[in-house]
């Protein structure tokens, strides 16, 4: 075998091998994001977000940047999280654990473990806060749309601490925890969301979210 090794043949073979080897884990298992083992990982629909979700997301949208790009591109509900609330937006940092998403319908949903003294804790929440943990799992529900060109926002339709449903009244409170800036047009529950100037239109629908290109 030694013997073999010398031999610049054989080492081509093993260079081969091990530059499909690479080719392969970037270009199938990583950007699928070892998709049956996130899948599997959670129960009710939820998967993992990890760091390689946000450069997919935001290379899918690349693909339609200029004349010759395509006219639309999807995104999963992790690739989404990461990139449109996590990368894009300064939503759910790298202090958060746990985070997931999913889809149900025309809905994104995402959730995390959070400090809860970080959007206010008895102030903004109220007696709810006397029965959740210092750390607990937040989980938000709403829809993606369009403000203005270069703006998109997530607004919330639905929050929940420790499983309990948040109070609608509640929800722009504990949402304002998150907003560093509230540009014109944002509703009281949503979350600003940096786009490229390109995209036309944001959609939720069949498990997937679907970003349409500006017609020039």
């Amino acid at each position: 075998m030694f013997g073999c090794l010398r031999k610049i043949g054989c080492l081509g073979v093993l260079v081969m091998l091990a530059g499909g080897g690479y080719y392969w884990y970037r270009n199938y298992y990583e950007p699928q994001g070892g998709r049956a083992k996130k899948e599997a990982a959670q129960a009710g629909g939820w998967v993992s977000v990890d760091s390689a979700d946000a450069r997919i997301g935001e290379s899918a949208i690349e693909k339609i940047k200029g004349r010759s790009g395509a006219s639309y591109t999807n995104l999963t509900a992790e690739q989404a999280v990461a990139y449109l609330l996590y990368e894009s937006g300064g939503y759910f940092n790298k202090s958060y654990g746990n985070i997931a998403a999913k889809i149900t319908g025309d809905t994104l949903h995402a959730k995390a473990l959070v400090s809860i003294e970080d959007f206010g804790g008895p102030s903004v929440l109220g007696p709810l806060s006397a029965m959740l943990n210092a750390t607990d799992t937040l989980q938000l529900a709403g829809i993606i749309g369009l403000i203005s060109p270069g703006l998109g926002e997530f607004r919330v339709v639905e929050a929940r601490i420790h499983g309990m449903k948040v109070p609608g009244g509640v929800i722009p409170k504990l949402i304002k925890q998150f907003r560093d800036y509230t540009p014109e047009g944002l509703s009281p529950d949503g979350l600003p969301i940096p786009l490229p100037p390109y995209i036309e239109d944001i959609r939720i629908a069949n498990g997937k979210i679907t970003l349409y290109k500006r017609v020039e």
